[in-house]
């Protein structure tokens, strides 16, 4: 019989408080790669830039972008540093699929975005692969008794689920980064470190914001 011991990794002493550390964290080195954004990512990205002159004018930026089957749901979050001072933005798009890209600006509370950014960088978000690249441990192996020497793999196949696009800019490069639905890729393959921090990073967006903790 086997069993299973549960470590803590890195939590926070409850209750869980953004404002519990009062750190200024400013680390925003990143590895520039020739990655681009998704098609719809990059029209997400054009039309907030267009409509809320976000333009990519500071020292960095993060952007997390959701997409769903329903676009009516998609929302961006956006952290921007400049002159050593970070500010959050959130926006949603209320409108429907057919009606052009609209997104509407949601209050922030910005007191706590500092310890934010650390949270997040301790989960690796300037540095963890996209999903693609680890596609290969994301696989199930199956014994055939009854054929052997042979077996066969496994695959999941998430149907109507949400995708994560994470992007970094700074006036040295970018880098962008996806996951689809991590979190039902963790309750299959519970030993990738990579989608955990992706989970993880999702939630503390998530926890900042006040927004339900449900992540796909």
């Amino acid at each position: 019989m086997f069993a299973f011991s549960q470590a803590q990794r890195n939590r926070l002493p409850p209750p869980f408080d953004f404002t519990a550390d009062s750190i200024k964290a400013s680390f925003v080195s990143f590895t520039a790669d020739s990655t681009k954004a998704s098609l719809m990512g990059d029209q997400y990205d054009r039309a907030l830039d267009s409509q809320y002159q976000l333009g990519k004018d500071g020292s960095f930026e993060f952007r997390l972008k959701q997409f769903h089957l329903h676009h009516n749901l998609d929302n961006v979050f956006v952290m921007s540093l400049k002159q050593g001072k970070w500010v959050a933005r959130y926006f949603d798009r209320n409108n429907g699929i057919h009606d052009g890209l609209v997104f509407t600006e949601r209050a922030v509370d910005q007191a706590p975005v500092n310890q934010l950014w650390k949270l997040l960088v301790d989960k690796r978000v300037l540095t963890l692969p996209s999903q693609g690249k680890i596609a290969n441990r994301l696989v199930g192996y199956k014994v055939d008794t009854a054929n052997l020497p042979y077996g066969y793999t496994t695959h999941l196949e998430v149907i109507d689920g949400v995708e994560y696009e994470f992007s970094l800019h700074a006036p040295t490069g970018h880098r962008h980064y996806s996951y689809y639905s991590p979190q039902a890729y963790l309750n299959k393959f519970s030993n990738v470190e990579e989608l955990f921090d992706a989970v993880m990073l999702i939630a503390l967006v998530k926890k900042f914001l006040g927004l339900p903790l449900k992540v796909n």
